[in-house]
């Protein structure tokens, strides 16, 4: 049970990242993400949830060389 916990909070943590991230934070990561339609990004949507610590790590990265 603690591991289908642990699951869910990981799934929950990558859906309040995603969010924020396809609709404005992208840019920062890949600044030709910018001009891409919703649709697009609702398609990088469950790439984002299951990927969110190595995309937060990116868009740290990208906001400290600014």
């Amino acid at each position: 049970m603690l591991v289908l916990d642990a699951i869910g909070l990981y799934l929950i943590g990558g859906v309040l990242f995603a969010i924020p991230f396809l609709f404005r934070w992208i840019v920062f990561v890949d600044e030709s993400a910018g001009g891409t339609s919703w649709l697009f990004r609702l398609l990088l949507l469950p790439g984002c949830i299951v990927l969110w610590p190595v995309l937060l790590r990116k868009y740290i990265k990208a906001r400290k060389e600014i």
